[in-house]
C-alpha cells in the first residue's frame, strides 16, 4: 500500500532564524572592528567586541582624541550604539567582570 506524502512542515513560533542573526552580526561586527584596527593601526586602541558588547580602551597623548575618532567612526557607518550604555573611566564593569585599570585589578563584579 503506498504511503501518501507529508505535508512539509514550516515553523511558525519564530525561533528559525535566532541562531544565524547571531553568526551574522558576529560577521558584521568582526569586519568593522578589523576596518577600524586598520585605520587606526598606528594609535595605542584596543578593541573588545563579545557579541554586542564593546569596549575600547586607549593610552598615549592622543587617547582621547583617537576614541572619539572611533566612535565617529562606527557613528559614520551607521552603527546603532546605545548611548546610556556609553561611559568611561578607570574603573568599569564589563560583561560580569569589573576592571580597574588605576590599581591593575580584574574581579567579579557585583
Amino acid at each position: 500500500m503506498p504511503v501518501a506524502p507529508r505535508p512539509p512542515l514550516v515553523n511558525r513560533v519564530g525561533t528559525f532564524g535566532v541562531g544565524t542573526a547571531c553568526y551574522w552580526f558576529g560577521r558584521l561586527i568582526a569586519v568593522l572592528g578589523r576596518i577600524t584596527w586598520m585605520i587606526f593601526s598606528t594609535e595605542a586602541i584596543w578593541q573588545l567586541i563579545s557579541a554586542d558588547d564593546l569596549m575600547w580602551a586607549a593610552s598615549g597623548p592622543a587617547k582621547f582624541t583617537g576614541l572619539l575618532l572611533v566612535l565617529y567612526f562606527w557613528e559614520l557607518v551607521g552603527t546603532p550604539i546605545k548611548w546610556s550604555k556609553c561611559r568611561g573611566g578607570f574603573e568599569m564593569e564589563w560583561l560580569g567582570d569589573w576592571l580597574d585599570y588605576g590599581r591593575f585589578r580584574l574581579g567579579i563584579s557585583e
